[in-house]
């Protein structure tokens, strides 16, 4: 069955290894980057760390899924942010050597007693990456949530450093693009994303209001119009030189989902981040995180991972995130075969896609659901034709089921009740 239970390594490992070759080069010019490009895992340079050394990108991260791994707790994340700041906790050598300024001004209140959800950055000049930068582990947490849950959650998350809503906007986006990655390819995964943003925009028309910033990612209709190919793959035919990597949270987005796009292995992609010079690190450990999302952290060389500080500790919070995870996520039981499935609010009796194989109709045809992932597939059709099944109703061994449209394409099936079974076909 396609369902990813297990992602965590991925994540934390991705974000950790291209947080750390970006960190030699941070805020080197891309011209001088292409002059002397970073090839492998180096030490030293911008910040004078030793190779492996991540920053306050991972740091802030590895916070997050330490939290969680307790549950969802915004205080117990506040507490932990500041511990990093102040006592050099989840830092790779025993200090917080990179901090950037509104996470700073964010932390400064914390520690004067101001709650997380009014301590962040709400100007203009508080959307930079910070919270972007660290957003990822929180996949584990709101994964199978609908968006009018999910999003209120991602802006507190993003909100404890950066509240406007524009960095907001970014976390939303990157976590329903990884969220897509867990089941497609890139290219299919952003095709997806599309009309989930929309339904985003439709639901927050606070976040809807700054759209236009990500309008390369999240597609407005002057791209789809005037695109020559998939509006989807529109990004992956921007040049080099049309694509930023400042610090401004916009920019980060669109460089890693673009060195994503570029880069056929995990090597390639944070390579290509990393080069586009400023800001390495963050570039590095975005990218890093969705390409091994995409690729597996098995693709990551090996060496690098070796290099890694606290590469041990890293590996130990992973298994326990994936056991959040896990427990957190994975309470449904298909009412076929009652295989371990990750809950859905949204259709609490859907079946797992091996029960999907069995599906025929009232007379006992059977049918087929294309490309069936985790929580469904396409339209089905009969089984050896091409002949669409338009019925609203399908069968699986004893049980009647309704087929239903899911949110952003495609199908679910759920168990309605259980019944004889469909009548024996007679020849």
């Amino acid at each position: 069955m396609n369902v990813r239970t297990s992602f965590s390594k991925d994540i934390l490992l991705g974000m950790a290894v291209g947080d750390a070759l970006g960190v030699p080069a941070e805020f080197r010019s891309r011209e001088e980057m292409d002059r002397r490009p970073i090839t492998g895992m180096d030490g030293y340079g911008t910040h004078d760390q030793p190779a492996g050394s991540w920053s306050d990108d991972s740091s802030l991260a590895f916070c997050l899924a330490e939290s969680l791994c307790r549950g969802y707790d915004l205080q117990d994340m506040a507490r932990r942010f500041v511990r990093w700041h102040d006592e050099g906790y989840w830092t790779p050598g025993g200090s917080a050597f990179d901090v950037g300024g509104t996470t700073r001004s964010a932390i400064g209140r914390l520690r004067e007693g101001i709650d997380p959800d009014r301590a962040g950055g709400r100007g203009e000049h508080d959307n930079g990456n910070g919270s972007l930068m660290r957003i990822l582990p929180l996949l584990a947490h709101i994964r199978m949530l609908p968006a009018k849950e999910a999003v209120p959650i991602i802006s507190e998350v993003s909100g404890i450093t950066h509240a406007h809503p524009r960095a907001v906007l970014a976390c939303v986006i990157l976590l329903s693009y990884a969220g897509c990655l867990l089941d497609d390819d890139p290219i299919t995964a952003l095709e997806r994303l599309q009309p989930l943003m929309r339904n985003t925009y439709r639901l927050f028309p606070k976040l809807a209001a700054e759209k236009q910033h990500f309008g390369r990612i999240v597609f407005d209709a002057k791209i789809q119009r005037e695109a020559y190919v998939n509006p989807a793959a529109y990004i992956s035919i921007i040049p080099r030189s049309s694509i930023r990597s400042s610090g401004y949270v916009a920019d980060t987005l669109e460089a890693s989902i673009w060195c994503l796009l570029q880069g056929g292995s995990y090597r390639e992609a944070v390579l290509m981040a990393v080069n586009l010079g400023q800001d390495t690190d963050t570039t590095g450990c975005v990218t890093g995180g969705l390409a091994a999302l995409v690729h597996g952290h098995g693709n990551i060389p090996s060496d690098w991972i070796d290099a890694l500080a606290r590469k041990k500790d890293i590996l130990d919070l992973a298994n326990r995130l994936d056991h959040y995870h896990l427990n957190h996520c994975f309470t449904h039981a298909c009412p076929v075969c009652r295989t371990r499935l990750p809950r859905w609010e949204d259709f609490p009796n859907y079946v797992c896609p091996a029960c999907l194989k069995r599906a025929t109709d009232a007379r006992g045809r059977p049918i087929e659901f294309p490309a069936p992932g985790a929580l469904g597939g396409s339209r089905p059709f009969y089984a050896g034709t091409w002949q669409a099944y338009t019925g609203r109703e399908c069968f699986i061994g004893k049980y009647r089921c309704r087929i239903r449209e899911r949110p952003g394409g495609g199908v679910v099936v759920e168990a309605e009740q259980r019944t004889g079974g469909p009548p024996k076909r007679t020849s």
